[in-house]
């Protein structure tokens, strides 16, 4: 029913029928929600062509950011007339992220290692060197259970990370984090990185260093950069504690693997 038709003489109901009909055009989606913790959103995806109605418009995918939280599913959208067809949206998660945002605005650092506090034992973590790795109870920093490093031949034997290369992201930095204690002696104590490429020698980076003493914890940290794919097919990427003389055992609880930027 056309407007004109209906200046004079229409009822109630013929304008609500008029009010009900589509201008032809379908209408803008929603794009999707945050890729993760600083993940960009995703845009409004374009509107229908007006073809009777035309089919509604599809939300772009979000950027993939640093958190590590699934993409929001897309708007639907509404139908731009008789013909128009909800629009699609969404998109892949945010990669790699290491941080979560608070409602409040503040950010708390994700640890990317599942159990920081070998509560179920240290899977994953490898001996580097000769060492032998014992999971000990009520040795730990708030009394619990804690990793030993024992029967070590050399000053780099000691506790190293499960495989990186597939959790962390090329081109990006991250802090490894680790508390240390010495069994006796007091000595020095290192987190270092093991990197080895394809076709490359391999490449060993100490990362931090700092006294231990066996009265108390004490606490290591140091930062690294994932090489670019350009640069470097990694083969493994490891983190590991080391540094005191062979004939020294210490224990290593808390160990923390972090996004910085």
């Amino acid at each position: 029913m056309a407007l004109g038709a209906c200046l004079v003489g229409c009822s109630l109901q013929d304008f609500d029928a008029l009010s009900s009909q589509s201008d032809g055009l379908g209408r803008a989606g929603t794009g999707g929600a945050l890729g993760g913790a600083s993940g960009s959103a995703g845009s409004a995806g374009a509107g229908g062509s007006p073809n009777d109605g035309g089919s509604g418009g599809s939300g772009a995918a979000p950027v993939a950011g640093n958190g590590g939280g699934p993409a929001g599913a897309g708007g639907s959208n509404d139908p731009g007339g008789s013909g128009g067809a909800a629009g699609t949206g969404g998109g892949s998660a945010g990669v790699g992220g290491s941080s979560v945002t608070l409602p409040d605005g503040g950010v708390v650092e994700q640890n990317l290692l599942s159990d920081p506090g070998f509560e179920g034992g240290h899977v994953d973590w490898i001996g580097f060197g000769e060492v032998e790795i014992l999971d000990v109870e009520g040795e730990g920093r708030d009394g619990s259970r804690c990793i030993y490093l024992a029967e070590r031949v050399a000053t780099f034997s000691g506790p190293a990370s499960p495989e990186l290369r597939n959790l962390l992201v090329p081109e990006r930095r991250y802090r490894a984090e680790a508390w240390v204690r010495m069994e006796t002696d007091a000595d020095t104590t290192r987190i270092s990185l093991k990197a080895s490429c394809t076709g490359l020698a391999d490449a060993y980076t100490q990362l931090t260093s700092a006294g231990a003493i066996p009265d108390d914890w004490t606490f290591l940290t140091g930062e690294f950069d994932v090489p670019a794919v350009a640069d470097c097919t990694l083969t493994e990427l490891r983190f590991y504690i080391e540094g005191p003389d062979p004939i020294n055992s210490f224990y290593v609880d808390d160990v923390g693997l972090y996004f910085v930027e």
